[in-house]
């Protein structure tokens, strides 16, 4: 049985009922997918930098839009497995649990995206750290306001006799296999790195025993398999396509790339992109070491014309004009109408739409269940792509991503963002200054002052900022143009 009954408890101890629906008219599953769709933390998605700023231009994705897509991208892949894989046709994966899996993905991601991730670890050295999945755990499971242990919630931490804390707060209960659905790492973030240590995918030491819950009610996986839900794996695959397909659609429609501009990329870039793709294949795919150990700039040529093959194809008259033509004249001919076929692709929205939905239906088709090495339980089997749709999943993110974080016109806004996470958080973190927070928020910090937990709730405010809030808040502080006084929290 794909989804037993323990699997539905949730930390308050409500009864469960079932996936298919108790008698009322919805399943737990339905229940947890409303919990997150209403959760202000999903709101302020709206808010938060998928790619390029939000108030550039109303065309470009936001972390909300984007959750939004994964999730029809994670029920489309759900779909494909239910109708073609011999166990799931039997016993279906459960749509609705991937879906809110892929809508809660990201809600852990702090203001300015990867840039406020790192500053907000660097912040937190020797504090637990700060990591966006180790964060989507603690909002959805802890922080959102909906249950909680007791019976008033002005008080929801007890001390204990060891100087630790002990959090009462339940966030949105979730039942424990919704919550699995979103754990992509089953790793222990260090209470203690060092502050030169980079992020770290995981888990807080401080919410371990969320972990636990979850693997008492779900189960765990067969000695020497990583624990990874199959709703997991289609949450975390469906992220990759999204990434890999819209996040380039942005780029086009913003300028930053079109085709023959990632095509004539210098080798050095391309080997750049090469090395990032083959350590994943080396995680993803180890068993394929013969394709991927090798793996350089001339395949990355390869997958990108690949992809773009309809702009190399040249139409009979072009071919009937070069080839009359002296050499010179030729290669004019060929390089004008390469850089105009790649400009009309870039730049209209019929051709942009058209080259996303052929990557998303190619990538949705090229998904299997890998049951090898996963031992018996389907619990714990996972979807990936076909080798050669992986590699071309990964060469289109991460080219996309190296050649955006690498431009001179966001770079600046790279550093200016760090300051910003870095000022805020001194300033609350200095005697008083818990006093500028809003009033739940103040009486969290007062009721775990002198503790290390203090500085972990403070995190929990910035990192619950959106971009545009926390900017509004820096000006505040530093006197730069501040809002008005009365302007609520």
């Amino acid at each position: 049985m794909l989804y037993p009954k323990k699997g539905l408890t949730r930390r308050s101890g409500q009864n469960p009922g079932s996936e298919s629906g108790d008698g009322t008219y919805r399943g737990d599953f339905h229940r947890d997918y409303a919990r997150v769709l209403h959760s202000p933390s999903f709101r302020r998605l709206a808010g938060k930098t998928q790619l390029f700023p939000s108030d550039e231009s109303d065309f470009f994705r936001n972390r909300l839009t984007h959750s939004l897509e994964v999730a029809q991208v994670a029920s489309s892949v759900a779909r494909r497995i239910n109708a073609t894989n011999s166990y799931y046709k039997k016993n279906p994966i459960n749509e609705r649990l991937c879906e809110l899996a892929a809508l809660a993905h990201d809600i852990g991601h702090p203001p300015f995206g990867h840039n406020g991730e790192e500053a907000l670890h660097h912040l937190m050295n020797g504090s637990g750290g700060f990591e966006g999945n180790a964060q989507t755990l603690r909002i959805v499971a802890r922080m959102e306001k909906k249950e909680f242990l007791g019976d008033d919630p002005r008080t929801l931490f007890d001390r204990k006799p060891d100087g630790t804390v002990n959090d009462k707060r339940l966030g949105l209960d979730l039942t424990a296999r919704s919550i699995a659905a979103m754990l992509k790492y089953d790793s222990l973030i260090s209470p203690s790195k060092a502050p030169t240590d980079d992020v770290q995918k995981g888990y807080y030491y401080d919410d371990s025993d969320i972990i636990s819950f979850v693997k008492e009610h779900v189960g765990e996986p067969a000695p020497g398999v990583y624990f990874k839900t199959i709703e997991c794996s289609i949450m975390d695959i469906s992220d990759d396509i999204a990434y890999s397909t819209y996040d380039l659609e942005d780029a086009f429609k913003a300028g930053f790339l079109n085709p023959l501009r990632m095509l004539s990329a210098p080798s050095s870039f391309k080997d750049d992109v090469a090395e990032v793709v083959k350590q994943r294949a080396k995680r993803y795919y180890p068993e394929l070491e013969s394709k991927w150990k090798k793996f350089s700039a001339s395949d990355v040529d390869e997958v990108l014309r690949e992809v773009f093959v309809e702009i190399l194809n040249l139409d009979q008259e072009t071919i009937d004009s070069i080839s009359g033509a002296d050499f010179v004249r030729q290669v004019a001919l060929i390089s004008s109408t390469a850089h105009s076929e790649s400009r009309i692709w870039a730049e209209n929205g019929y051709y942009r739409t058209s080259l996303s939905s052929y990557l998303i239906g190619r990538f949705v088709d090229g998904v299997q269940v890998l049951t090898k090495g996963r031992g018996d339980d389907p619990t714990f089997w996972i979807a990936r792509l076909n080798f050669n749709d992986f590699l071309c999943v990964e060469v289109l993110k991460t080219y996309a991503y190296k050649s955006l974080i690498m431009s001179s016109f966001l770079r600046p806004s790279e550093y200016r963002s760090r300051d910003i996470i870095g000022h805020i958080f001194q300033a609350l973190s200095d005697g008083a200054g818990t006093l500028m927070m809003p009033q739940d928020y103040r009486d969290m910090c007062d009721q775990v002052i002198g503790t290390p937990y203090r500085a972990r709730v403070i995190c929990d405010f910035i990192a619950s900022m959106t971009d545009r809030y926390s900017i509004e808040f820096y000006r505040r502080l530093a006197g730069t143009d501040p809002p008005s006084i009365f302007k609520p929290h």
